[in-house]
């Protein structure tokens, strides 16, 4: 698959999210309450009970030492923003701060089709992509 083919794939699909999230908030239902993904910081999510807390069953310790090189430990904020990634096809960034599209980070927790990686789908991933995507697309606060 070239270039161009994945840039279309990639941009289908996050029209596809944005449609879904959008249709999911618009949604007018009487007397329920809608849940909005809210951005947290890098320390609220990797605190004990936030949202990456479950991920770090695994992804703990130094980044060379965790699965996938991926730590997701607290002072790991920088390793995070500057690791790079080979996981998705044409994303080469863990994590594209403003664009959680192109950032493997999101894409893998997704289970998104253009990601190899064992295994699969990343177990919880797709319980936590929504704040990663969130968290992502408000600039990755620390």
């Amino acid at each position: 698959m070239d270039t161009k083919q994945l840039r279309w794939r990639a941009l289908m699909w996050a029209m596809a999210a944005i449609a879904s999230l959008l249709l999911a908030a618009c949604a007018d239902t009487e007397g329920e309450k809608k849940t909005v993904v809210a951005a947290s910081t890098w320390t609220q999510m990797t605190a004990s009970g936030g949202t990456l807390s479950s991920c770090q069953g695994c992804h703990t310790g130094t980044a060379g030492s965790a699965p996938g090189g991926l730590s997701l430990d607290a002072d790991q904020y920088s390793a995070v923003l500057a690791g790079g990634s080979s996981l998705c096809t044409g994303i080469t960034k863990l994590v594209n701060v403003g664009d959680h599209t192109t950032s493997a980070l999101y894409l893998v927790a997704a289970d998104s089709s253009i990601c190899t990686f064992s295994p699969s789908p990343m177990p919880g991933g797709q319980a936590v992509a929504p704040e990663i995507a969130a968290w992502i697309d408000a600039g990755a606060p620390q």
